[in-house]
């Protein structure tokens, strides 16, 4: 049986709606990623996320997380953590947001699938990877800038 399928583009303030009440019940949520702010480590409408509800206590650095301010949900990394608040940095961006309250902590990501395949964020190359990559923020605009630029050059060879 072939069963079709409509995609629909769907705000993530709608999906969390839903979701809220699957992770308040202690059940994690799948959502697809859709935006270039987590890459290289999440790609757009290619990669999903495992997300599941965590205390702030048991937050660290650079986990992946997902905060609401206002009605507008971000998933990205967290950069700095203090008592009460928190700031947050895309894999693929430059300058931090933030702060938050630790009230605007709404879940953490578990695992990422990139495809059918299954990634641990607590596998110690992922967690290797991800300290690396924070310790790496004043390097990203010359590290993208050289990714970019071999990529273009790979392209045009074939």
């Amino acid at each position: 049986m072939n069963t079709k399928y409509d995609v629909k583009r769907v705000r993530a303030s709608q999906i969390f709606e839903i979701a809220e009440e699957s992770l308040n019940d202690g059940r994690s949520i799948k959502i697809t990623v859709v935006g270039n702010s987590m890459y290289p480590f999440l790609r757009s409408m290619v990669d999903s996320v495992e997300l599941y509800r965590e205390s702030y206590d048991n937050i660290k650095l650079s986990d992946i997380v997902v905060a609401k301010k206002g009605n507008k949900y971000i998933l990205h990394r967290v950069y700095k953590k203090n008592v009460g608040e928190f700031v947050m940095l895309g894999d693929g961006n430059f300058v931090t947001d933030g702060p938050y309250d630790k009230e605007d902590l709404v879940c953490k990501a578990s695992g990422i699938y990139r495809k059918d395949k299954y990634i641990s964020c607590s596998s110690w190359a992922f967690v290797v990877l991800s300290k690396l990559w924070r310790l790496l923020k004043p390097f990203r605009k010359l590290i993208f800038r050289f990714y970019f630029k071999m990529r273009y050059s790979r392209k045009r060879l074939h």
